[in-house]
């Protein structure tokens, strides 16, 4: 029972930073990526493969493993997971600098997602890279008793992305953002460069989803092309709108529903002999329509964005302010 609370905490802290990453990316940039899971999985391999070390070390001979050229990657800890971020950043230079050359969010999509199917396909068929379709397993832990530190390791991760994504929302930078998510052209009219600050909330919100992708291999010790599929996303961008788009603790409380509510009470449905895949099919439909009710009914989910309020403009009615200069102007009554 107590390993499997602890993989609840570390699955909910994992869904957690995945989320508040696409927040960064979807809720404060408006950039849309539908290849966002891939960038996990490669946090995933780099931090999986880092710890391993080389692929002629004990634990992958014993598991006959072969990846990353069998170089010699061994790495302390922390510094696998800063090595899953810092090749996860240099990657969404490369992608974002081709994705978004457009401001239209359908040609990043769209992209993003090709880029997506083009790396599951290679990591797969090319064994070299990560181990192919049996992918890599054997991961050490960082600490001697995972189950009970290393929910609390996690949740220092965890505390640090909520600090770093809070400071950005609040900063002259995330202003921007927003605006720019609001009305680009208007936000290019006043000098911004548009593409300069999409890319770097691509940027930002991927080297999130690689730490998250790390963290999470560091517990359970494998991965494969099989754990991020296509689908995967969908709970990601379910996350965002269920808790709230642009709202960071609504991101939070969405992987807690989503993430880990959702996915671990469709494991404990009955199972169908005649049909074993059908609990697992269940799961997805389930976060389906949950989020096409709440793009319905509560577009803005369960914690909505909060407006930023400007006291001068919001001032109370009869105090001199700006903003009710500009209204009593717009009435006539100016000169009362």
């Amino acid at each position: 029972m107590a390993y499997y609370i602890s993989t609840l905490l570390v699955l909910f802290v994992s869904y957690a930073i995945l989320g508040l990453g696409l927040n960064v990316q979807y809720g404060l940039g408006g950039v849309l990526n539908f290849g966002y899971y891939l960038f996990f999985a490669i946090g995933a391999y780099v931090g999986g493969i880092t710890a391993l070390g080389s692929d002629k070390g004990r634990v992958p001979a014993l598991f006959q493993e072969i990846y990353a050229w069998n170089l010699p990657v061994h790495l302390p800890y922390p510094l696998t997971v800063l090595s899953a971020v810092v090749v996860a950043g240099v990657f969404s230079v490369g992608v974002g600098l081709i994705v978004l050359r457009s401001v239209r969010d359908d040609f990043g999509a769209l992209m993003t997602f090709v880029v997506f199917l083009t790396m599951f396909t290679l990591i797969g068929a090319y064994a070299n890279l990560f181990n192919g379709y049996i992918g890599i397993s054997g991961v050490p832990s960082p600490v001697s008793n995972p189950e009970l530190w290393y929910p609390i390791l996690a949740l220092g991760w965890l505390a640090i992305s909520w600090l770093l994504v809070g400071a950005v929302t609040r900063s002259p930078y995330g202003r921007v953002l927003k605006s720019i998510r609001e009305r680009p052209d208007a936000a290019a009219a006043l000098g911004k460069n548009v593409r300069h600050y999409r890319l770097s909330v691509f940027i930002l919100g991927n080297c999130m989803a690689a730490l998250s992708g790390a963290l999470l291999i560091g517990f359970i010790g494998a991965w494969s092309p099989l754990s991020w599929q296509e689908a995967e996303t969908l709970v990601v961008f379910s996350i965002v709108i269920v808790g709230g788009r642009g709202n960071n603790l609504g991101v939070v409380l969405g992987a807690a529903v989503v993430g880990v509510g959702i996915n671990e009470a469709v494991v404990f449905l009955p199972a169908v002999s005649s049909d074993p895949g059908l609990i697992p099919s269940v799961q997805w439909v389930l976060i389906g329509i949950i989020t096409i009710g709440f793009l319905w009914v509560r577009p803005r989910g369960l914690l909505p964005e909060r407006k930023a309020k400007w006291p001068w403009i919001d001032s109370k009615p009869g105090e001199v302010s700006e903003g009710n200069l500009l209204r009593k102007l717009r009435k006539g009554e100016a000169r009362k």
